[in-house]
């Protein structure tokens, strides 16, 4: 018999889910404070009239906002502590996110520089001792694309244009308090987006699974997320206007942002992160091209995880062994990503190929909990290979 594993779990965020959710702003914000400071995208509150409603319901709330648009694919550590100065300058009291994880990573960085009064680099610093977080103001994240998770975790991914890695920071402060999952905000999300934010969840959802890392709660989360990302994920891409797809796949990126507080990811965000953070690629378009090698790579370490997964893309398999479904993963896994047109190499994305090697020794030192989350030591050379492999 095997022992339940130990665990901690604790999320301090609450959760307003459904169509039109977002009309329940102007009530959340009333006990924050008296001024926002709102963190966008350029073009993100022009879609659908939503700065017009965001004006309207913090007028009648008595709250005066700030806008910030500078959020972008890939935040910088100086978009951050831009941001930073300009909260404390504007005096405001809390952070209203809306957008992609893009944004919602910047609010949580913008949250925790400016509670301490320091660059946000001084608590993600892979290179030395980091600053320890010890507070940050209060953040209400509003998500325009599902697939990273951010809404319900602590975490947030930040690039260093100095040098170009892009670690992470997580902590119980940068929980977002409130989260509105309007999946009514995302039907505009074109389908290439749609596709490559999904991934996203999905290669989060598998990673908690099958990683030494997983908890009995991260299983629950990130099982069901598989699920919902399977089954909705290409119906959302080829209708946007299809809310109950959307609304699923809302729910899935929520889901697999739960089930990384108490889990963690492997190697594919390892292994994605100094693409991103070098080549300003799409992250959820670096996790495809990487995801079947890992996958090829990594079955025969857990094949009862792996099997499972498999099951969810087809049914009849009583009569084949765990190892062999585990083995047949990757082909599924080809042909989900094909249907979203994501079956993309390094190659492709513009990396190359004689940069492997730098990308292997930084992968090492970026998301170094993501690299441990595997079930044997990676090497140099297994990072260089799955690049390899994933190369052409």
């Amino acid at each position: 018999m095997i022992a339940m594993k130990s665990f901690n779990y604790s999320i301090q965020t609450h959760f307003y889910v459904g169509p039109g959710q977002f009309d329940n702003l102007g009530d959340i914000v009333r006990d924050l404070g008296k001024k926002a400071f709102v963190v966008t995208g350029k073009n993100t509150l022009s879609r659908g009239g939503l700065q017009n409603r965001l004006s309207a319901m913090l007028k009648n709330s008595g709250v005066e906002y700030v806008l910030y648009t500078n959020a972008m694919p890939n935040p910088t550590t100086i978009i951050v502590d831009e941001g930073s100065k300009e909260f404390l300058d504007s005096e405001c009291d809390f952070i209203i996110a809306i957008g992609g994880g893009s944004s919602i990573d910047t609010a949580k960085g913008i949250a925790v520089a400016a509670y301490h009064r320091r660059p946000i680099w001084d608590f993600m610093d892979p290179n030395k001792e980091k600053e320890k977080i010890i507070g940050a103001y209060p953040i209400i994240a509003v998500p325009t694309t599902s697939g990273t998770g951010s809404e319900a975790d602590g975490a947030a991914v930040i690039t260093n244009p100095a040098n170009s890695l892009k670690p992470s920071f997580k902590s119980y402060y940068t929980f977002p308090k409130y989260s509105i999952i309007d999946p009514e905000l995302v039907k505009s999300l074109p389908p290439s987006m749609t596709a490559s934010t999904g991934v996203d969840a999905f290669c989060q959802s598998l990673e908690c699974y099958i990683g030494p890392a997983a908890t009995p709660v991260s299983d629950m989360f990130a099982y069901e997320s598989l699920r919902l990302c399977i089954d909705n994920l290409q119906k959302a891409y080829e209708d946007g206007n299809d809310i109950e797809a959307r609304s699923k796949m809302a729910w899935a990126a929520a889901l697999s942002g739960m089930a990384m507080a108490t889990s963690a990811t492997s190697l594919v965000h390892a292994l994605e992160h100094p693409l991103s953070g070098k080549y300003n690629i799409t992250h959820g378009d670096g996790l495809a091209a990487l995801l079947p090698s890992f996958i090829e790579f990594g079955y025969k370490y857990n094949p009862k995880r792996y099997a499972e997964i498999t099951k969810l893309f087809i049914s009849n398999v009583d009569d084949i062994d765990e190892l062999a479904l585990a083995s047949m993963l990757k082909d599924e896994v080809l042909r989900f990503l094909e249907a979203l047109g994501k079956r993309l190499t390094l190659k492709e994305l513009g990396v190359p190929k004689n940069d492997i090697e730098i990308l292997a020794q930084d992968a090492q030192k970026t998301l170094v909990g993501a690299l441990k989350n595997f079930q044997k030591e990676v090497t140099t050379q297994d990072i260089v290979n799955i690049y390899l492999k994933s190369y052409e």
